[in-house]
């Protein structure tokens, strides 16, 4: 019949792992780069830097086509797809705006 292979204890020979170590360091490292950096007054809050980079796409990549004179398909595509993009970006910001984002 089928022989069963004796069973040992797995737990015991792996290193212990805290669970909630790693969650921490994570939350550690997001506070340090996206609320503690730069050091110092924080006078503009992160979203309007954020919707700033995305909703200038549109304008910079016009620009960019503007002074190369390169007006091709995929220069035009790639301003259509990364404008209209920042363009969203901008709606959803002003239909319904993250409360998590609100300055306090």
């Amino acid at each position: 019949m089928f022989r069963f292979h004796e069973t040992r204890n797995v737990s015991a020979t792996m290193p212990k792992y805290q669970a909630n170590a790693v969650p921490r360091a994570q939350a550690a490292i997001n506070q340090l780069i996206g609320v503690d950096f730069p050091p110092g007054p924080h006078c503009v809050p992160w979203y309007v830097i954020i919707s700033l980079q995305k909703g200038g796409t549109l304008p910079f990549v016009l620009g960019l086509m503007w002074y190369f004179d390169n007006y091709s398909v995929s220069a035009c595509f790639y301003a259509a797809a990364h404008g209209s993009y920042g363009l969203i970006w901008l709606l959803k910001h002003c239909v319904g705006a993250d409360p998590k984002c609100e300055p306090r």
